[in-house]
């Protein structure tokens, strides 16, 4: 039985791929997205029980998926994962996400162990 469904939105494969495993091996199914633009298309059809999102990524960054995932559903379980980017620094842009709500953000390289059991406490509220 799966724990739920989560949809990971990063535009880099193998980071992708890695979280998709992990999340795979704890009991969660897992829908994949390259961009927010995918991301949105993806949520429409397969809703979620939470999103894992990078915050910069062509097309459409994760602070700009965060705020419409937030307008279509505001509470829906969101963690925002980064290792930084052009034009906005690690701070700033952790800060933005919160403020979105963002329910945690975790910085890369971060153990995909961490990752699943902040998504366990989360979705066990």
């Amino acid at each position: 039985m799966s724990k739920g469904r989560i949809l990971v939105v990063d535009d880099v494969d193998t980071v992708r791929e890695s979280l998709r495993l992990a999340l795979e091996r704890a009991g969660y199914e897992v829908d994949e997205a390259a961009d927010g633009e995918e991301a949105l298309s993806i949520a429409e059809r397969k809703p979620a029980d939470a999103v894992v999102a990078d915050l910069w990524m062509p097309r459409m960054d994760g602070i700009d998926l965060l705020k419409a995932l937030r307008r279509e559903r505001p509470g829906l379980k969101v963690i925002a994962i980064s290792g930084g980017g052009a034009g906005m620094s690690l701070e700033v842009a952790t800060s933005l996400a919160r403020a979105w709500g963002a329910e945690d953000v975790l910085v890369k390289p971060f153990d995909n162990e961490t990752l699943v059991a902040r998504l366990d406490a989360m979705l066990d509220d």
